[in-house]
């Protein structure tokens, strides 16, 4: 874990590792050692998972965080890391799981990513043929790929087995161990966010969580009522790291940025303004199979920002130039709300995108209103879900919600809206005035 030395656990650990023949060990910045069995060295030596080596972990943070520089490839690594710490916890407990679950777990953590496009998620359904990267993973793990043959190596049913656990359609426990409100993907990533953004907001006791939990219920895990300040602590890390990191005004305003400039070279290409020639233009285009998706990671997108500058199209030039040179849209106007009027908020972005066109600008290339919504903490409805909480022990040892149990998460299942309006920093001083104005009218 950052912030200190090793643990005795850690060190034990590590001396198990040692000790077993042809096995490899990785040193990881977060966990430590991270033992690979051989079966799976050969899955992390596929190019569809080493691609991921080259796909940032945070998309546009490290321009602001510049440490941020950790991929996709890491992450992956961690959360199967923690899938089988819990494992081991399970079986100490007295559930464990059989081998043959705790293999296809495993790969599931590790391949749960597999599927992410450039920059993750900044330009997610952008620049992914309009799917998500759950959908993309599920093309490259059953299709003619070479990660799927190395799993079928392994029992003709993995890569299927392995789909099905991440979409929820077979074993539910091991799908909400690696895709819930309290999973090992969030667990790793809030700790390696943590660590490479120096944000102290992500830190929490991965370890003593995964100690705490004690049971199972309607297939998810179950943490001990001694564990619940503990949870507390993660769901915390959590939230801070939202609004600290994930949400952060400077990120955000590249990502719009970014989004705009794939959204107008879109239409240079169906246009034919600029030339269709390799895998990126297919991509946006929806064109493109699992062998061209496979080769656009986020080197192929910064060198066509770097062609795109040079375009004829003077605001995708422009966007583009913005991008490589870090002069970013700015929040020219943000505003919370209890209730969001939508017709106010209508009414106010036509008035804005009037003052952006008159000043010069396109208003769809340079107007963005960002929309926040969800509360702090919220029941999980990802796939197999069903809006299922964290579940805690109460001091009768039943299980019940977290959000019972404690006041401070309560809290935070209030929805909290804001909107925030983007825009190049040189308009701010003609949009602000304008939208308090245009807002205050609609309150009344």
């Amino acid at each position: 874990m950052p912030g200190g030395g090793a643990s005795p656990r850690a060190r034990r650990w590590r001396g198990r590792c040692a000790s077993i023949p042809g096995d490899k060990v990785l040193r990881d910045p977060v966990h430590g050692l991270i033992r690979l069995p051989p079966e799976i060295v050969a899955v992390v030596d596929a190019p569809e998972l080493q691609r991921l080596r080259r796909i940032a972990q945070l998309g546009m943070s490290p321009l602001t965080f510049h440490g941020a520089e950790h991929s996709r490839f890491g992450h992956a690594l961690g959360a199967m890391y923690l899938f089988g710490e819990v494992a081991e916890q399970l079986e100490r407990v007295g559930l464990p799981l059989p081998p043959e679950s705790r293999l296809v777990g495993a790969l599931a953590a590790l391949l749960h990513d597999v599927g992410h496009g450039p920059l993750s998620h900044a330009l997610e359904a952008e620049s992914t043929g309009g799917l998500g990267h759950e959908a993309w993973g599920r093309r490259i793990l059953l299709g003619e790929t070479e990660i799927h043959r190395r799993l079928e190596a392994l029992d003709r049913r993995l890569p299927e087995r392995i789909a099905a656990v991440l979409e929820g359609r077979e074993q539910p426990l091991l799908h909400h161990l690696i895709s819930s409100q309290l999973d090992v993907d969030r667990m790793d990533y809030l700790i390696r966010d943590s660590l490479f953004t120096g944000a102290s907001a992500g830190h929490f006791d991965a370890g003593q969580l995964i100690h705490v939990l004690g049971g199972v219920h309607q297939a998810h895990p179950v943490v001990r009522n001694k564990g619940l300040w503990t949870v507390e602590e993660y769901v915390f890390a959590r939230y801070y790291m939202y609004q600290q990191v994930y949400h952060h005004k400077t990120t955000r305003g590249a990502e719009r940025l970014l989004q705009a400039a794939a959204a107008r070279a879109r239409r240079a290409y169906a246009e034919g303004r600029l030339e269709a020639r390799g895998p990126l233009p297919a991509l946006l285009l929806g064109e493109a199979g699992v062998a061209e998706y496979l080769e656009v990671d986020d080197a192929e997108l910064w060198v066509a920002l770097k062609r795109w500058r040079e375009a004829d199209d003077p605001v995708l030039a422009d966007l583009s130039r913005r991008l490589l040179e870090r002069r970013l849209l700015k929040p020219v106007y943000r505003r919370s709300f209890r209730g969001l009027d939508e017709q106010a908020l209508r009414r106010a972005h036509e008035l804005a995108a009037r003052e952006v066109r008159s000043a010069g600008y396109d208003p769809d290339a340079y107007l963005h209103l960002d929309r926040r919504g969800r509360p702090g903490y919220a029941p999980y409805r990802g796939a197999g879900a069903g809006g299922a909480p964290i579940w805690v022990e109460d001091e009768r040892g039943r299980p019940v919600p977290l959000e019972e149990l404690s006041p401070a998460v309560a809290a935070l299942t209030v929805p909290r809206e804001a909107v925030v309006w983007y825009a190049p920093e040189e308009l701010r001083e003609r949009l602000a005035p304008l939208l308090e104005r245009a807002m205050a009218e609609a309150e009344g």
